[in-house]
C-alpha cells in the first residue's frame, strides 16, 4: 500500500507510506499489530477518533489474516470520510438559504435585500442587530409569545421589546447580502396583512457582518 504525502502526515507511524513486512509467528505478529495500533493512536490525533464500527472492522481484518496494511488503510481513510461528510453537510446547510433567496415573495432582488430605511409608525421592515445571535433571539421571543398570545398587537409589542432589549435598531437604507438563514415567526394581522419576521446573518452596506430581523412577508411595507 502506498500513501500520498498527506496520508503519511496523518499516519506518521508508517515508514515511507508502506506497511512493514514482518516474518514472525502468528501469535507474536498479532501482538505487534495490537501494539502498533496503540502507538498509532498516540502518534496522531487524526487517527484517534474511531467509531465502534471501524474498530470491529479492524478486528475482523486481524482475525481474517488481512494484514497490517489493510488495518492502517482503514485508520487513515477515516479522517477523509469525516472531511467528506462535513463538506456535504455544509453544502446542505446552504440549500435552505438559496431557496429562501430564490423565493420572489421575500422581496430579494439580484440576491440582495434592499431596504429604504423608511419607518411607518412603529413598523420598519428591517432591524439591524449587533449579531446574528441577537437576531435569532428576537425572533425566538416572538415564537414563544405565540404560546400565550394570539392578538397581533401583543405579538408586535413582544417583538419591539425584544428588539430594544437586544440593541436592534431600524436598519439604514441600502443593500444587505444574506449569509445565513435563521428562525422565522409570523404575525397574522388579518387578510392580506401578515408579517414574517426572519432572522438573518447579513453583510451590511458598510461591509460588516451583522444580524438582521427582516419582514420577508409579501405584504411587507418598504416604500
Amino acid at each position: 500500500m502506498t500513501l500520498s504525502p498527506p496520508m503519511r502526515m496523518s499516519c506518521p507511524f508508517l515508514i515511507d507510506g508502506a506497511a512493514p513486512r514482518l516474518s514472525l509467528p502468528p501469535r507474536r505478529r498479532n501482538t505487534l499489530f495490537a501494539a502498533s495500533l496503540s502507538a498509532a493512536t498516540r502518534a496522531s490525533h487524526r487517527c484517534v477518533s474511531v467509531v465502534d464500527s471501524a474498530r470491529i472492522g479492524w478486528l475482523h481484518a486481524l482475525s481474517d489474516g488481512l494484514g497490517f496494511s489493510k488495518i492502517m488503510k482503514n485508520i487513515c481513510a477515516f479522517p477523509i470520510l469525516l472531511l467528506a461528510f462535513g463538506s456535504a453537510s455544509a453544502q446542505d446547510a446552504k440549500e435552505p438559504l438559496q431557496e429562501w433567496i430564490g423565493d420572489p415573495s421575500h422581496g430579494i432582488f439580484q440576491g440582495m435585500i434592499h431596504l429604504s430605511g423608511k419607518t411607518h409608525a412603529d413598523y420598519h421592515r428591517g432591524y439591524r442587530c449587533p449579531s446574528y445571535e441577537a437576531a435569532t433571539f428576537v425572533v425566538s421571543i416572538v415564537e414563544k409569545a405565540h404560546l400565550h398570545e394570539k392578538k397581533p398587537k401583543a405579538l408586535r409589542a413582544a417583538l419591539l421589546r425584544s428588539l430594544a432589549g437586544q440593541g436592534c435598531k431600524p436598519a439604514a437604507a441600502g443593500q444587505y447580502l444574506p449569509l445565513q438563514l435563521g428562525n422565522v415567526s409570523q404575525i397574522d394581522n388579518g387578510p392580506e396583512a401578515g408579517e414574517e419576521w426572519t432572522a438573518l446573518r447579513v453583510q451590511a452596506p458598510d461591509a460588516t457582518e451583522i444580524g438582521l430581523v427582516y419582514d420577508a412577508s409579501v405584504y411587507a411595507i418598504d416604500d
